[in-house]
Order: structure tokens, then sequence, then C-alpha cells
């Protein structure tokens, strides 16, 4: 009784943890497009370049991750280790500006590699907690319970990026169209498209020249939002890390040894009379 209590807790911390792992699988997942386009360039490829080194990195890492793990028969040091080198790298990329554009996709390349861990792990570790007919209702809970986190989690980071870049984005762009004498009849409808479709400026019918120092200026002022999610994300995975230390210990379980739940009584009976 006392160990089905003690899988029970483990469990519900593994839920805690995909919960707060999906804050940061979702919200990762939608700003840091968001920020490429806003902040460096609103180029198609550019953005699915920038992407591509994010989910690139995830796919390649789930491999990683897995062979560590079944290496190491271990659970909560790949977990507390990847962990804490998210939250530093989430930190790191707080740093990103519209001219460092080689350092935010080298630290997305970071939090991809660490994100892996955190997606792969618990998936495999649950399923060496709960009885085997349980594996795929336990993992589909996880699932439900990541979803939950990142729906969550993206309206948290919403609220984030808009409490600053609201007020920054138009303090930035608007002695700019008044420098450059654009109407002020004007000014709304382009600072609503610097703020959520950058790259649809060339539309508005202003020269090029002014459009780069438009959208130069909405990336300054949108930078202090994304900072502000970025320190979300740093909190998101800090949690995580803490939840890593009470994660159960099921080493011992991860052996290569497979186990097949022995035939019912009626089953072995009807095999009997076969014979």
């Amino acid at each position: 009784m006392h160990h089905e209590f003690f899988h029970g807790i483990s469990f519900v911390v593994f839920l805690a943890y995909g919960f707060t792992d999906g804050m940061l699988l979702y919200g990762t997942s939608l700003f840091i497009p968001n920020q490429v386009r806003s902040m460096y360039t609103t180029s198609p490829l550019e953005i699915a370049k920038s992407f591509t080194v994010f989910n690139g990195t995830i796919l390649g890492a789930h491999l990683f991750w897995g062979y560590t793990m079944s290496r190491l028969k271990d659970v909560k040091k790949p977990l507390i280790v990847a962990s804490a080198l998210l939250t530093l790298f989430c930190g790191l990329a707080a740093l990103a500006k519209p001219d460092n554009k080689g350092l935010f996709e080298g630290m997305i390349a970071g939090i991809a590699f660490f994100t892996s861990a955190t997606q792969v792990i618990p998936t495999a570790a649950v399923s060496l907690i709960v009885p085997s007919h349980l594996i795929a209702t336990s993992n589909t809970v996880l699932a439900i319970a990541r979803g939950l986190g990142g729906a969550l989690g993206i309206a948290i980071f919403t609220a984030a990026y808009n409490s600053s870049a609201l007020t920054a984005i138009p303090a930035a762009v608007i002695p700019v169209l008044a420098a450059a004498g654009v109407p002020e009849d004007a000014w709304t409808q382009i600072i609503s498209i610097v703020m959520n479709a950058p790259q649809a400026l060339p539309q508005t019918g202003l020269p090029k020249q002014l459009t780069d120092v438009i959208f130069a200026a909405g990336a300054q002022g949108a930078t202090k939002g994304y900072q502000n999610v970025w320190w979300c994300f740093v909190a998101a995975s800090a949690i995580c890390c803490i939840l890593s230390f009470f994660l159960a210990d099921v080493g011992h379980k991860m052996t290569d040894h497979v186990e097949s739940q022995l035939e019912g009584k009626k089953v072995g009976e009807k095999a009997e009379i076969a014979v």
C-alpha cells in the first residue's frame, strides 16, 4: 500500500513537471518565430531558417537524451542538469537585441537541446511507475497536462509581452513617423501593422527606406516585451528544475528484461482443452 502511494505521489509530480514543461514547449514554439519576425527579419525564408534551428535541434536531441537516459539508467540527474542549463539559456536569450541575431539563434539552439530532455525523459519515466495496463492512459494524462500548461503559459507570456510592447512600440515608432511627415491619421494603422504584421509594412505605400526605419524602431520597442517573456520562461524552467529533485527514482526498473503478464486462468484452460 505504501509502495502504491509513493508511486501515486510520483505520478502527480510528473504531471506537475509536464504541466510546467508544456508552458515552455508551447510558449517557445509560439514566441521564437514571432520574435524573429518582430526584431530581425520579415522574410519567410529567414524566419523558417531560424525556427529550423529550434525544431531541428529538438529532433536531434531526442535521440541523445533517450540514449543518455538508457545508458545512465537514471531519470533525476539528467533532468536536473537539463532543467538547470535550460534556465541559464533562457536567461541568456533575454539579452537578445535587434543587432545580435547570431547570439539569439545560438541561445535558442541550446534551449531546444535541453527542452528535448524535459519532453523525452518524463514520458519514458512515467511508464515505469504505473502498472503496465495503465501506461497508455498515464501518457495520455501527461500529454493533457502538458497541453493545459501550454495554453495557460501562452496566456501568461502574451500578457507579459503586451505589458511593455503596447507602450514601447508606439513610443519608438511615433517619433519616426512624425519626423518623416506621415499624416497623424495614419499612425494608428501603421503602428498596428508594426505590432501585429510587420511583413505588411511595404503595403502601406511608404518608401522602402522609411519602412526599414520604422521596422527598426519597432524592433527596438519590442525588445523589452520579449525580455519579459524570456524571464517568464526562466521562472518556468526553474520550477522544472526544482520538481526534478522530487521525481521517483526508477533506475532499478530500467533493465533489458522484458516482462509480460501471465495468461489468465480461462485462457490457460482453453489452451489445455485444445491440446
